[in-house]
């Protein structure tokens, strides 16, 4: 479970109470790897982004038992260039502002 005061924690314990849940929680860490770890290791359950359910599947030994849209995480890029040039940095810029403009109907703009 990530920490109180997170995006991620708001978006699940806002999730539950809409659905009636209150999961006991086995442990609040602020690190995915050891959190996928604890899960693989069959003490809980997780949350992870579904972009990365197949990755993770197969990486930790466990299995997908549900998936939802109504819970988002963000990403933000902050540079000082108007124009990065570190290849990482632009992949992240390019699939990130398509992402926004399919999402705000823009797609065919770009």
């Amino acid at each position: 479970m990530p920490p109180a005061g997170t995006a991620l924690r708001a978006g699940l314990e806002h999730w539950w109470e809409a659905h009636g849940l209150a999961p006991e929680l086995a442990a609040v860490v602020d690190d995915s790897a050891v959190v996928k770890a604890l899960g693989g290791a069959g003490v809980g359950v997780f949350a992870a982004p579904a972009r990365m359910s197949v990755a993770i599947v197969h990486g930790y030994d466990v299995e997908v038992i549900g998936v939802t849209d109504a819970i988002q995480e963000r990403a933000y890029v902050t540079t000082r260039l108007a124009t990065p040039t570190e290849p990482a940095l632009v992949a992240m810029c390019t699939s990130l502002d398509a992402r926004a403009r399919t999402e705000l109907g823009d797609g065919d703009r770009g």
